[in-house]
């Protein structure tokens, strides 16, 4: 046998030996992770799995909270294919694969990654009209709206006013939908934009826990409100508590030109108090120390 026909016979094996490991569903959905986290993934191996993927994802997304596993699986298979395709294919084709799948919480993003309004609202109406009474999706309905130039601040205020059990990501999704219809019709005001902040934390379930507080300074922070004060607050209650993200966030939405020595001073003290002490905090809390010493 010739050399280069063994060569072939032997990648044509070797392409249909990985093929067939893919197909199996454990393996193609490590397949499906493993293929997204690689930033330059051979492409016939991505067209080989997501022939595979599209060929064990024929049914539509399944709704509901009580699925099997089976049904759970399919979903994480549909999720990760999905993404796959948006990294390596095209938005396109993933939005393509998701629409016909009833997949519309993945499906409207990459219409909205597109530029398709219609097709985004569209979709994401559909998410909703499948479970209409779940906050965080008419959350992301307003959210999208409010992008696309829609008031949809009579709206939000309406789920603040009927809901006391938010998580935190929903209840700042609405937040920053009031916002951004608030700041397009000329009407953004730090009075009533505190009052829907205070609504905000008033409807998230544990209310009390520093993440939802954080939150609220920021979006303040935001409308270009001196939030100093309130950050000293904040912190005064966080000792060693406060995770490395939301206090970097508080050390950027101080302001410092507003302050005095004796304020930033207070403000490191309190910073290098609170914040939750570890590996990946020691060089944030070195460079606060490192400011504090300047000033002194």
């Amino acid at each position: 046998m010739k050399p280069t026909l063994v060569i072939m016979m032997a990648a044509a094996l070797l392409a249909g030996n990985i093929l067939a490991q893919t197909t199996e569903p454990a393996d193609l959905l490590q397949r499906v992770g493993t293929l997204n986290k690689q930033t330059l993934p051979s492409p016939r191996e991505v067209a080989d799995t997501l022939v595979a993927a599209k060929a064990a994802t024929p049914t539509p997304w399944n709704e509901g909270d009580n699925l099997t596993y089976e049904q759970k699986f399919q979903n994480e298979l549909i999720a990760g294919t999905t993404e796959l395709m948006a990294r390596k294919v095209s938005f396109a084709t993933a939005f393509d694969y998701a629409k016909a799948r009833a997949a519309w919480h993945l499906a409207y993003i990459w219409a909205d990654r597109m530029g398709d309004r219609d097709e985004a609202l569209t979709c994401v109406g559909k998410w909703v009209q499948a479970a209409p009474t779940v906050p965080v999706r008419n959350a992301e309905l307003l959210h999208l709206r409010a992008k696309y130039g829609q008031d949809v601040r009579t709206d939000v205020e309406v789920l603040f006013r009927d809901h006391r059990d938010l998580t935190h990501y929903t209840a700042w999704r609405l937040a920053a939908a009031w916002q951004r219809s608030a700041e397009k019709a000329g009407a953004l005001n730090a009075e009533s934009f505190n009052v829907l902040l205070a609504s905000a934390v008033d409807s998230v379930v544990a209310a009390d826990k520093p993440q939802t507080r954080v939150s609220a300074v920021l979006m303040r922070s935001t409308t270009g409100q001196n939030v100093n004060s309130e950050i000293m607050t904040l912190l005064a209650g966080t000792q060693g508590t406060l995770p490395l993200p939301q206090a970097s966030a508080l050390f950027d939405a101080f302001s410092l030109t507003t302050a005095t020595n004796e304020e930033t001073l207070a403000f490191y003290d309190a910073l290098l108090r609170s914040v939750e002490a570890n590996a990946k905090s020691a060089p944030f809390l070195r460079k606060i120390l490192d400011q504090k010493l300047k000033l002194q």
